[in-house]
C-alpha cells in the first residue's frame, strides 16, 4: 500500500511509501486523502507523518508533471493546495518524523504538521521554487509563512537555500533534532499530545491557523495563475527541463 497505517495506542501513524521518494504527483493526493479519511473516521488523538526510503518527501513530481497542458497543471495545483491546508488544519495534532530529504512540496508537507522531529544527517530541508523559477502557491505560502520565524524568510522563500537539519533545527523550523530515527521522539511526543482532551485542542488550532487559510483561499486564484504562467515561461522550462532529466537518468 503507498500511504501503510498503523495504529499505536491513541496515535495513528501514516508511513509514506510512495513511488521516488514519496513524490507529489496526483496519485500521492489520492492516496493521502484517502488515508486521512481512514484517519479521521478513527477516535485517534494525534498523528504521525513518516516515510520509508531516504527521502521524507522530494516534493512534486516533475517527471510527470512536466508534461501537464494547463488544466491539467491547474487541477494538480488545486489537489496539492487542498491536500495541504487538509493537513495545516487536521483536527487533531499532527507530528513529522523526518529522516530524508523534504524539497519544496516536501518541505512544505512537512512544515504542515504541528511538531517537526528531524533526525541528524547530511539530508536537505529546502524551498527552492525560487530556483526553479516558479512561486509559491498561497496555500503552500501560507504554511511556510507559519512555520518559519519572520527573520528565515529571506533565507527560506527569497534565496531559497538549502539546510541540513542541524540549521534547520537552529532557525526554529524543527521542534526537536535527534540523532538517529526520529520515529520513536515522534511517537512519544503525539502520545502527550494525544492524551490531552481532543475538542479544545482542535478549536484552539482552527483558530490559530484560520487567518493564514482565509488569506490562502483569497488568493488562491491569481495565485494559482501565477504558479501556471510561471511553470510555462522558458526559464522554469528550462530549470524544471534540467531536472527532469536528471532525474530519469538515475532510472
Amino acid at each position: 500500500m503507498p500511504i501503510l497505517t498503523d495504529h499505536r495506542g491513541a496515535t495513528t501513524m501514516l508511513t509514506m511509501a510512495m513511488p521516488r521518494g514519496n513524490a507529489i504527483n496526483f496519485a500521492f493526493i489520492e492516496a493521502m486523502n484517502a488515508a486521512l479519511d481512514q484517519v479521521e473516521r478513527t477516535p485517534a488523538g494525534a498523528v504521525v507523518l513518516a516515510s520509508q526510503g531516504k527521502a521524507f518527501c522530494g516534493g512534486l513530481d516533475l517527471i510527470e508533471a512536466y508534461d501537464y497542458d494547463r488544466p491539467t497543471l491547474r487541477g494538480f495545483v488545486d489537489g496539492f493546495e487542498g491536500l495541504f491546508l487538509r493537513l495545516f488544519m487536521l483536527g487533531r495534532p499532527l507530528v513529522a518524523a523526518v529522516a530524508g530529504h523534504a524539497i519544496a512540496g516536501g518541505c512544505i508537507l512537512a512544515m504542515t504538521a504541528d511538531v517537526r522531529v528531524f533526525a541528524a544527517g547530511s539530508w536537505l530541508i529546502s524551498l527552492n521554487e525560487v530556483e526553479l523559477g516558479i512561486p509559491l502557491p498561497s496555500g503552500a505560502l501560507e504554511i511556510a509563512r507559519a512555520a518559519l520565524p519572520p527573520l528565515a524568510w529571506t533565507d527560506w522563500l527569497l534565496e531559497g537555500r538549502r539546510f541540513s537539519p542541524a540549521e534547520a533545527s537552529a532557525a526554529q523550523v524543527a521542534h526537536a533534532l535527534v540523532d538517529g530515527a526520529p520515529l520513536e521522539r515522534a511517537l512519544e511526543r503525539a502520545a502527550r499530545l494525544a492524551a490531552r482532551s481532543s475538542a479544545p485542542q482542535a478549536a484552539i488550532k482552527a483558530a490559530l491557523r484560520a487567518p493564514a487559510v482565509a488569506r490562502a483561499r483569497a488568493d488562491a486564484d491569481a495565485s494559482r495563475q501565477r504558479f501556471v504562467e510561471a511553470w510555462y515561461a522558458p526559464l522554469a522550462r528550462e530549470k524544471i527541463g534540467a531536472v527532469r532529466a536528471a532525474l530519469l537518468a538515475k532510472r
